[in-house]
């Protein structure tokens, strides 16, 4: 697990700081801020996606019997699992391209217009029927993408801080031929150091879950924690 954190910490923040040509020869001694910060392991939001990681597992069981079966009488699990067959000669970029375009079709529905308590993460299968937003965008894509090849550990979700309007924003990070590229319902496939006006929050995984803190203002650069 630890080697896995250290791969997403310097593939992520590599693109979100700028290097100078000393830290960018040793790369597990990088930074990991904006202006500064460290990586934490984080108690937030790690309930709602360890929630979300049985739900992934579940649906992920439901499809694949789907697929298995001829005919597929499971009615809710059959539009994923037929879109799990359309995409299955895509590769790459364009699979991943794909995937985003077609969810971001579905319509963006706020928790408070669906009546959802809080801050609700929807299960994939859930999202097909009703549609969500950001994180459950996210949710929907990454399963999609498992059930066609790609390996979690090849995967997180980002959330991110808004710049504008100071809100946070959760999208699919895939790691692909060495680049991350980033699975947003706001827009196309993209590369991550397009971002870069966005302030990294949280980065969750398969297997692990770390929180993105600043440090405090005026302090040196410090390495990446991975404790």
């Amino acid at each position: 697990m630890a080697s896995l954190r250290r791969l997403w910490t310097t593939a992520l923040l590599i693109l979100f700081l700028p290097l100078t040509a000393a830290q960018a020869g040793h790369p597990q001694s990088i930074l990991v801020n904006l202006s500064n910060a460290r990586l934490r392991l984080s108690p937030y939001p790690l309930a709602r996606w360890d929630a979300s990681l049985h739900d992934i597992a579940r649906d992920r069981a439901r499809v694949q019997r789907c697929l298995n079966e001829a005919p597929c009488r499971d009615i809710v699990a059959k539009p994923l699992a037929d879109l799990v067959v359309q995409f299955s000669s895509l590769r790459g970029a364009r699979l991943l391209s794909a995937v985003n375009r077609h969810y971001n079709a579905f319509p963006y529905v706020p928790d408070q217009v669906a009546g959802k308590p809080g801050d609700d993460w929807e299960s994939p299968l859930t999202f097909l029927q009703r549609s969500g937003d950001c994180e459950d965008y996210a949710i929907a894509k990454y399963l999609t993408l498992a059930l066609l090849g790609v390996p979690e550990s090849e995967m997180a979700i980002l959330i991110m801080r808004e710049p504008v309007r100071g809100i946070d924003h959760a999208v699919l990070l895939v790691r692909d031929n060495g680049r991350l590229m980033v699975l947003d319902n706001l827009r196309g496939l993209a590369r991550l150091e397009t971002y870069q006006e966005y302030r990294p929050r949280f980065v969750l995984t398969s297997t692990s879950s770390w929180r993105v803190k600043s440090a405090p203002q005026g302090s040196a650069l410090q390495p990446a924690s991975f404790d």
